[in-house]
């Protein structure tokens, strides 16, 4: 027995070992340069006037690339994202789908923003010259930018969490918006990030001299794959509803986001 015993804690000890290794999670930001593939898709019930809403479905393929422009003091990294080569169809109710080249018309669409290691957002810069173009950039960031996962301060081994939050407003003298969601993640395995979120966004909007106000509920979830620091595949999905009010109906959102390196 006393034979016995050191050895069955050896095997014990070999066996636990591997499941508590830690690493230190980082994005791989010494890429000059990384292409991929997005597809976004929205289904959105627009609220009316008339207490009731309309469906419209929206489907956006386009290729992305990831451009290293500056390293900052400190290590944050100076990125230009740049979107191209649109396959856009819209869908409204029960018509087929129709392509639509509205993105296309407004390109080139580039954002920079920086970032560290982590996958912090630093700083984002958009190109304001075009109102139209501003506004599908928005998009793009709170879509793409907004859904790469925050990684851990200190190591980590599967099954380990952490958590990020998020603020913001926006007062242009028509909208006042004013948004919170806190994000949960978790290391599902040594090369995959998954994570889910809630969270709530206050708007107010003049509609024909009357202020409008409305909460609307966040959701979201999704999961990120990496390879060396790399970046291989996003996937998340992001929902947002609001009640019914006395001017406009009810509206739900449910954007879904797959994002994939070409190499």
């Amino acid at each position: 027995m006393r034979l016995s015993i050191p050895w069955v804690f050896l095997g014990l000890l070999l066996w636990v070992s591997p499941s508590l290794a830690q690493e230190t999670l980082r994005y791989d930001l010494t890429q000059t340069s990384l292409e991929y593939r997005v597809e976004i898709g929205q289904d959105m019930d627009v609220p009316l006037p008339s207490g009731k809403s309309s469906h419209v479905r929206t489907d956006v393929n386009a290729k992305m690339v990831w451009t290293l422009e500056a390293e900052r003091a400190g290590g944050d990294r100076v990125v230009r994202l740049a979107f191209s080569n649109f396959q856009t169809t819209l869908k409204t109710g029960d018509r087929p789908p129709q392509p639509h080249d509205h993105l296309e018309s407004l390109a080139p669409f580039e954002l920079i923003i920086v970032l560290n290691a982590r996958g912090e957002v630093q700083d984002t810069l958009f190109d304001v010259s075009n109102p139209a173009r501003l506004r599908a950039l928005s998009l793009f960031n709170d879509i793409v930018v907004r859904s790469l996962p925050l990684l851990p301060e200190a190591a980590v081994s599967p099954g380990a969490t952490w958590k990020d939050q998020l603020e913001r407003e926006v007062n242009d003298g028509v909208v006042e918006a004013k948004g919170i969601s806190s994000r949960k993640f978790r290391l599902e395995s040594p090369d995959t990030v998954g994570y889910s979120g809630v969270g709530t966004l206050q708007t107010s909007v003049d509609v024909d001299g009357t202020k409008v106000a409305r909460t609307t509920r966040l959701t979201s979830q999704g999961s990120a794959r990496f390879k060396a620091g790399i970046l291989e595949e996003l996937s998340s999905s992001a929902s947002g509803t609001s009640d019914k009010s006395e001017n406009l109906g009810a509206s739900k959102v449910v954007t879904t986001l797959r994002m994939r390196r070409v190499r």
